[in-house]
């Protein structure tokens, strides 16, 4: 049984108010107008307009009412990048799917109590997600993360899923920049960064300073520290 069908009477009226939320958001809300008010509203609308015009130039939308491409290729990019890390990563939760030797990004899931877990990932070719659970609501049992109990029914799908297709990676989108950064900072990497990481950004967001070591100020630390 699916999440869908498991949770539909819950999930209905969810999905109700998402969709009117997104169509509001779209198509612009139609407020009563309080006629004590108008001509504050009036004064103030431009105001609104110049902030909401600079806000939008700043930070453009990620997402889009096209049902088809809901968020930016740049974006849905930088969301590889990172759910890529779960697995690629020594301390990422999906690890175990390494050992499929494709480029493959994906999540775990657990909840409280061990009572839902699943596995969410894809390749460049196709998306899959293994739910474990019980109809009645009870524990799987202790321990039973996504990663021990749903991962490994997900890897033995996608083998085979991939065994007569060609390797793919994931396109690269234009407006997409790499930078090695500091991983422990976030900044550029300087002479003293000790964890270095490639990571992707969209071009104008990506780190422009590192943290350089200042000599003089550790002497001074130093100074301090063993005087006492």
């Amino acid at each position: 049984m699916s999440l869908d069908d498991r949770f539909f009477e819950q999930m209905q009226p969810w999905d109700q108010t998402m969709k009117e939320k997104r169509e509001e958001f779209f198509k612009g809300r139609k407020e009563l107008k309080d006629p004590l008010k108008e001509e504050t509203e009036l004064n103030e609308q431009p105001k609104l307009k110049k902030a909401a015009a600079s806000l939008n130039k700043k930070f453009p939308l990620f997402f889009f009412s096209d049902p088809d491409q809901l968020i930016s290729e740049k974006t849905a990019f930088i969301m590889t990048t990172l759910l890529r890390g779960v697995i690629r990563e020594p301390q990422g939760t999906g690890g175990a799917a390494r050992e499929i030797k494709w480029p493959i990004a994906g999540k775990t899931g657990t909840t409280n109590g061990y009572y839902d877990a699943w596995f969410i990932g894809y390749s460049s070719q196709i998306a899959v997600g293994v739910w474990l659970g019980f109809d009645d609501e009870k524990t799987l049992g202790r321990g039973e993360t996504g990663a021990k109990a749903a991962l490994p029914i997900w890897l033995n799908f996608m083998k085979s899923a991939h065994e007569e297709k060609e390797k793919e990676d994931f396109l690269v989108p234009e407006g997409i920049v790499f930078t090695n950064i500091d991983n422990e900072t976030g900044q550029l990497v300087s002479t003293q960064s000790k964890q270095i990481i490639r990571q992707a950004f969209i071009e104008g967001t990506q780190p422009q300073e590192g943290e350089e070591f200042n000599e003089e100020e550790d002497q001074d630390f130093l100074r301090e520290d063993f005087s006492q």
